[in-house]
């Protein structure tokens, strides 16, 4: 009976420990839950970019951001839909694709890409 009272005060210890840090230092605890996520899943994507390059390489040299997203499912979604009338496109796209990042903006990996038909975009 002894050692149940014993494990029941250290548990109810370490929720409360484990709460006063998240209430109290919510961006260190959000630093530390991170870095266990990263060790567990490393390619897990806190953002993901949907991102073009266009036909003609003097309008616009590389990769572009075109949206900022939250999970790949939703960039995946978006690389079958056409982009001719937005507005910040700088030409036709040559190009679609999706790109994984951490919160700090460092690349994961490139989730897809899908080219396109010239002038298709």
């Amino acid at each position: 009976m002894r050692n149940n009272t014993f494990l029941i005060t250290a548990g109810i210890v370490l929720v409360l420990g484990f709460g006063s840090l998240f209430l109290f230092f919510p961006r260190e605890a959000a630093m530390v839950t991170g870095s266990i996520r990263r060790v567990i899943d490393p390619k897990h994507a806190d953002m993901v970019r949907l991102e073009y390059v266009t036909v003609n390489p003097e309008i616009s040299r590389g990769w572009r951001t075109l949206r900022m997203l939250n999970k790949p499912e939703e960039c995946r979604s978006l690389l079958s839909r056409s982009f001719a009338n937005d507005p910040s496109v700088t030409g036709p796209i040559g190009a679609l694709r999706c790109v994984a990042l951490r919160s700090n903006g460092e690349v994961i990996e490139v989730i897809e890409t899908r080219r396109l038909a010239e002038g298709q975009g």
